[in-house]
């Protein structure tokens, strides 16, 4: 557990809450909170990140992050189940900007693809050699080359 939350979790309290334990640094303010329930972690918060976990402390439900330096990861990420498609669809922020840049689609019994949103269309990343990247009207491309091939046909031919 060291690992995941640091050290802090050596030198903790606990409070039981009926089947909530309630985990907090014994000293000092840093603000870290763990909180478990029937033996599994169901929340987790500290300056910079947040995670809530589904009941079976198995699945993120809800995840964020805020890079504390320039240039580092900042991110926002919700799952959530598909009856329709019988799976779980875990979708991503980077940046953490309000757009929704991908997702995780992973269905019972099929491999779990990853799948960029492009211009509001989901364009699922593929292999290709070495190479990942989607397909854009039949052309292998990056993620970032789709969105720029599709901003400059929004904008028009330049005048």
């Amino acid at each position: 557990m060291q690992a995941a939350y640091g050290d802090w979790i050596r030198n903790a309290r606990e409070c039981k809450v009926g089947d909530y334990l309630i985990v907090t640094p014994a000293e000092g303010d840093s603000g870290e909170i763990l909180v478990g329930r029937r033996g599994h972690p169901v929340f987790y918060s500290d300056a910079h990140r947040t995670t809530v976990m589904d009941a079976s402390g198995q699945r993120i439900v809800f995840g964020s992050q805020k890079g504390t330096a320039p240039g580092e990861n900042s991110f926002v990420s919700y799952a959530t189940f598909d009856p329709v498609r019988n799976g779980w669809i875990d979708t991503v922020d980077a940046g953490g900007d309000g757009s929704v840049d991908f997702r995780f689609v992973d269905r019972q019994g099929q491999e779990k693809r990853t799948e960029f949103n492009v211009d509001q269309r989901w364009l699922e990343l593929v292999p290709r050699g070495t190479l990942k990247g989607v397909v854009l009207d039949g052309e292998f491309m990056t993620p970032a080359a789709a969105r720029e091939r599709l901003s400059a046909r929004q904008a028009g031919p330049a005048k």
